[in-house]
């Protein structure tokens, strides 16, 4: 009977974990547009990490075109995760997409990533490409 108590014990904590995951997935369909920034490859990846760092993400993936952190738990907040996905466009274009994961439990004290993270990014490659208006 104890072997069972500790298995459903086992099976709850490790249902809470995976409830408690935060996991941000590349952003597609009609709403992924992207940022364009008028800059290489090169420096946005840059841009990407120093935004992620500037708002306490740990880093956690960095590949060229692909940027992942997560905020450390505490107090209220905190536990998200960032994702920044970047393509090339040219030699002096890249196309920027954004997405926070926020977790089931916390969700309350966390928040979207996305603008600020774009604002900062923006602070170090210059403004972004305007977007065309669909009338949304």
């Amino acid at each position: 009977m104890t072997s069972r108590r500790t298995l459903l014990a086992a099976v709850l904590v490790s249902a809470l974990f995976t409830a408690c995951a935060a996991t941000p997935t590349m952003p597609s369909g009609d709403g992924a547009r992207g940022t364009v920034f008028r800059r290489p490859l090169d420096e946005a990846h840059a841009a990407a990490e120093d935004a992620v760092a500037v708002f306490g993400f740990a880093l956690d993936r960095s590949e060229p075109s692909h940027v992942e952190g997560r905020r450390p738990r505490g107090g209220y907040g905190g536990g998200e995760a960032i994702g920044i996905w970047l393509e090339p466009m040219g030699p002096d274009r890249t196309r920027v997409l954004v997405d926070t994961g926020r977790t089931f439990f916390g969700g309350a004290g966390q928040m979207r990533w996305d603008a600020p993270v774009l604002s900062e990014m923006a602070r170090y490659l210059g403004e972004p490409e305007a977007q065309p208006d669909t009338g949304r």
